[in-house]
């Protein structure tokens, strides 16, 4: 029986073993080769009555006869599944993960091997397909995904009987794997042998389909990744997506990222990319299409409180000001940083826009909503709200990046003058989240 080369040798594994004839084989055949510290994990989910505490009593009796060490546990899932309102497939399964992580750190092991095989995998591409899982839920399982490994990915369940038999193992049946009452079960007591019967061969045919989906999924993931981190920013308030060309094959699985969104909701997101402009409301964000970027937004971020002017003052997730004196000598190639009147900065802060705020900008008669302001600069919506501005009540003095106000600036007149720089968090690696 071929086990997948999912361990490295030496290392420290927990071996998830129900009683089954799947998990028993897969015990003996790393235990026989002996590359690994192996430790078996069983948990009781206190379900199926004596059935269960014979599943127990056989586990415990095989790793004493085999050598192996231990480690057993009982988890009431039926209250479990109660009290958490789900099913008890539900609870079973996480109480199961939750148990065997906790046997991991435990036992100072790196890696969980389960029995999951050929059978398995057929049956899994199957329900995905079912549910339109695309791609990725063709891939199926992996054979190694972090510290979970299935070396039995590739066996078939005849094998695994088979392998038994030479050794006259014997195992413990599962009633409840019979029933048709869960959508695996159904799978594997309907569809697939439905399936075989047409196609005979179908389950390894599947396995095979889940492996070349798994190279294709695997070739995505990476050219999705290599958009994400060439195209998106992190924000104060949620992040930017940078618009750009790319197969609708790997956006979808950029905004997929991005956004947690279900099917519709990417499909609804793949078309406001495509947009000149507009915005669509899902579930714990707002996406907003503006300039070159679709914007993502959470709707519990809010701009932090004003800041007294000083050196050193902060908007936090933002950016922050420096200031010193300075020649009166204007400042021509850093729009970042300009030199102001000192005086005329008397009383202003640094904080973000505020309803009502005005500009009289320097060069231009009479004063203007700052609003229209950030229009003019082509300033993105989104980004508004989260502009530094230097304030003294309603009256905008420096609009950094963009414009400065007549009040403070300097002239042949001025008798001090202040260096003011705005410096934008950094956030990406060196990429100011409002640049661009």
């Amino acid at each position: 029986m071929r086990v997948l080369p999912v361990l490295e040798t030496g290392e420290r594994v927990i071996v998830a073993l129900s009683g089954g004839a799947d998990s028993v084989a897969l015990l003996l055949a790393l235990a026989e080769r002996g590359d690994w510290q192996l430790t078996a994990a069983h948990l009781n989910h206190m379900i199926r009555g004596e059935d269960a505490e014979r599943d127990e009593r056989f586990v415990r009796a095989l790793c004493k006869r085999i050598g192996v060490k231990l480690i057993c546990a009982r988890e009431d899932v039926p209250a479990l599944a109660a009290e958490r309102q789900e099913g008890l497939e539900t609870a079973a399964r996480a109480a199961r993960r939750a148990f065997l992580l906790r046997t991991m750190e435990a036992d100072r092991a790196t890696a969980i091997a389960t029995a999951h095989h050929l059978g398995d995998q057929a049956e899994t591409v199957v329900m995905h397909l079912g549910r339109g899982g695309g791609v990725h839920g063709a891939a199926g399982m992996r054979a190694r995904v972090g510290m979970w490994a299935k070396p039995l990915l590739e066996v078939s369940r005849r094998e695994i009987l088979d392998f038994l038999a030479a050794r006259r193992q014997d195992f413990c049946e599962d009633a409840t794997n019979a029933a048709c009452d869960t959508a695996r079960n159904a799978v594997r007591h309907r569809v697939l042998p439905a399936l075989e019967a047409v196609y005979p061969g179908a389950a390894a045919a599947l396995s095979r389909f889940a492996a070349i989906a798994a190279d294709e999924d695997d070739y995505m993931i990476r050219e999705a990744h290599a958009l994400i981190m060439r195209g998106v920013q992190p924000l104060p308030f949620g992040s930017r997506l940078f618009v750009q060309d790319a197969h609708p094959a790997i956006l979808r699985r950029v905004l997929w990222r991005l956004s947690g969104a279900d099917f519709e909701g990417v499909e609804r997101l793949m078309a406001l990319y495509g947009q000149a402009r507009g915005a669509l409301s899902l579930t714990g964000f707002t996406a907003e299409r503006a300039g070159e970027w679709l914007y993502f937004i959470r709707p519990d971020a809010r701009p932090p409180a004003a800041a007294a002017l000083a050196d050193g003052a902060r908007l936090p997730g933002i950016g922050h000001l420096s200031m010193r004196p300075a020649e009166p000598v204007p400042v021509r190639d850093d729009p970042l940083s300009q030199v102001l009147d000192a005086a005329a900065l008397t009383g202003a802060v640094l904080r973000t826009r505020r309803p009502g705020d005005r500009m009289r900008m320097l060069g231009a008669p009479g004063g203007r909503l700052l609003s229209d302001v950030m229009i003019d600069r082509k300033i993105d919506r989104p980004l508004r709200d989260w502009m530094a501005v230097v304030a003294r009540g309603n009256e905008v003095l420096w609009l950094p990046g963009a414009a400065i106000a007549q009040g403070v600036a300097i002239s042949k007149d001025t008798e001090g003058a202040c260096r003011l720089t705005w410096t934008r968090e950094d956030l990406n690696d060196g990429n100011a989240p409002l640049d661009r």
